[in-house]
């Protein structure tokens, strides 16, 4: 395999890490709650999983908030 290719699958995962995240904080900031940000997921689907990507984004912003002291 060559460095080149492999370069440049890590660059696609971090584009889309990047806009994985934009889109959650998006969400979040367009919804009253988590639950509400949850139920817009239902207009998202993707062949990738981007979808699940975006409910483990909005999961993990809930689990940040839940234990914030």
């Amino acid at each position: 395999m060559k460095l080149d290719t492999l370069k440049q699958f890590q660059d696609l995962n971090g584009h889309v890490k990047s806009e994985c995240d934009s889109i959650v904080d998006q969400l979040l900031n367009d919804s009253d709650t988590y639950e509400d940000a949850i139920k817009a997921l239902d207009l998202f689907e993707s062949p990738y999983g981007l979808d699940k990507a975006l409910y483990e984004g909005i999961f993990e912003q809930m689990k940040k908030q839940a234990t914030r002291p």
